[in-house]
């Protein structure tokens, strides 16, 4: 029977009528941290330590609902081991009573399995859903905002065909360039939500500085005074970040 139990491929932890350990096989020695020599004769709880993951509460010896029972008795979902060293593990289990020919129950036998990278994997699998999903929404609000500019840029344009005063049609070319970056800003949210990489553009950092400016200060009485040094680092712009050279 112990090499039986040594050979599967679970935690096998085996108590007697009392609850202390009996046999603790190679992997749960692995799960716990206790061998064998260490874990006989402990009460089944201080070798195997379990809480519920939510609350973090202990969960209730399983050999002691297995004597009340008589029958198999599963732990419920989200159940930590704690290791003797203190390393947290998911585990599933189920422990069973141990009889003798005559139905006399003698201990019991808990059998657990290690669920962390499962849960991990199923995590990430999640993860990639949901991302899938933004990325749907993206594109779809990206085509939307971007119909929407078209048609704003036309009005733009036309208004500067239209303009005699050069100050109006100024204003309207500043318009103008900050429509061109927004535009550029939907394209990249199309490319960020169909899986492609974001397009990188190096330019001066300036040259952004003083769009900006101009076009925040446009209709103020506010002047304004550059002093940037020749030697200024180029930028990359990508996505709706902007990142400076080292």
């Amino acid at each position: 029977m112990l090499v039986t139990l040594r050979s599967i491929g679970d935690g096998v932890i085996t108590t007697d009528e009392s609850g202390r350990v009996q046999i603790i096989n190679h992997i749960a020695e692995g799960l716990t941290g206790w061998k064998q020599y260490e874990a006989v004769g402990r009460p089944l709880e201080e070798v195997f330590h379990v809480i519920h993951e939510e609350d973090r509460t202990r969960h209730e010896n399983p050999y002691v609902k297995v004597m009340e029972t008589g029958n198999i008795v599963e732990l419920k979902s989200n159940t930590l081991l704690i290791a003797k060293d203190g390393t947290e593990r998911v585990i599933v289990d189920s422990s069973s009573p141990i009889r003798y020919e005559n139905g006399e129950i003698i201990g019991a036998v808990v059998v657990f399995r290690d669920q962390t990278e499962a849960r991990k994997i199923q995590e990430r699998m999640q993860r990639t859903d949901k991302l899938e999903s933004l990325g749907v929404l993206t594109s779809g609000l990206a085509h939307d905002f971007n119909n929407l500019l078209g048609g704003v840029f036309g009005y733009v344009e036309l208004a500067q065909a239209c303009s005699t005063e050069d100050e109006v049609k100024s204003y309207l070319s500043e318009a103008s360039d900050v429509f061109e970056r927004a535009r550029g800003i939907t394209h990249q949210l199309l490319n960020f939500s169909q899986g492609g990489k974001p397009v990188q553009k190096a330019f001066r950092i300036d040259e952004l500085v003083k769009k900006d400016t101009s076009f925040i200060l446009s209709g103020t009485n506010i002047a304004v005074e550059y002093h940037i040094p020749d030697d200024v680092s180029l930028c990359w712009r990508s996505r709706l970040s902007i990142s400076i050279n080292p």
